[in-house]
């Protein structure tokens, strides 16, 4: 009798690990999920874009709802044209468990500008830019100069040392560096920013023909633009003049 208890415990026991195994090997295979949304920035010359993640999942941009996968795991984002399938830019991820992955990408023909986006939150008394030399060749022929962006006193008339100076400012691109500067003065009034072009060659700032002096518009600051990031063209006129076209994004 004592052997049958004996046999009946030790087979219960085998029952019992069996279970326990099987229920750990079913947690350990459970699949969790993450949400990811990529939106495309609203500019002109934007084509259709479509995206893929790790080489497959093949979505058309912008997404209308976000896309479930796998989580806990890092994937690669390629961003392509949809009609050449030529790759605009990619990055890599990593999807969290039940949390939303949210991206912006930018594209434009027009603009000459391809790349993501920051979708962190700028302090609403400040706002980010970049900058493009887009003047043209016939009246600046230089490859490049040195933006002084600096600040104007419309009572004074009075420019302010440089806030920030980009290097080799170069013709065509924008620049790789964006910056965020502050809205407001001490005084809580608007501040304005000029830009004061250096010609490498000579070291003297270029004359606005449109001012007859040697400072341009960069940007005109209002209540719309506090929190926001943006593209900043820098262009010309058929006479020479300077002049600056803002995107918001």
């Amino acid at each position: 009798m004592k052997k049958h208890l004996g046999a009946l415990y030790l087979l219960g026991l085998a029952i019992i690990t069996l279970l326990s195994s099987c229920s750990k090997e079913a947690i350990l295979q459970k699949e969790y999920y993450g949400r990811l949304k990529v939106n495309v920035a609203s500019l002109p010359g934007t084509t259709a874009l479509s995206m893929r993640f790790n080489g497959d999942s093949i979505i058309n941009l912008p997404m209308t709802s976000p896309a479930f996968f796998q989580a806990n795991r890092s994937g690669k984002i390629e961003v392509y044209e949809t009609s050449t399938g030529v790759v605009l830019g990619d990055t890599t991820i990593m999807i969290r468990k039940d949390e939303l992955t949210t991206l912006k990408f930018a594209y434009s023909k027009d603009y000459g500008f391809k790349g993501w986006i920051n979708t962190a939150p700028i302090s609403p008394d400040s706002f980010q830019l970049q900058i493009q030399n887009k003047l043209s060749a016939t009246n600046y022929p230089q490859p490049w100069f040195d933006l002084h962006v600096c600040t104007f006193d419309p009572v004074t008339s009075e420019i302010s040392a440089p806030v920030a100076v980009l290097d080799h400012f170069n013709s065509g691109l924008f620049y790789p560096k964006k910056l965020t500067l502050p809205i407001f003065d001490a005084s809580g009034n608007f501040i304005w920013y000029v830009g004061r072009l250096k010609d490498p060659a000579t070291g003297e700032f270029i004359i606005n023909p449109a001012f007859g002096v040697d400072i341009f518009v960069l940007v005109v600051l209002g209540d719309a633009i506090q929190g926001t990031s943006g593209l900043y063209i820098v262009s010309d006129d058929v006479s020479g003049g300077i002049e600056t076209q803002q995107v918001i994004l």
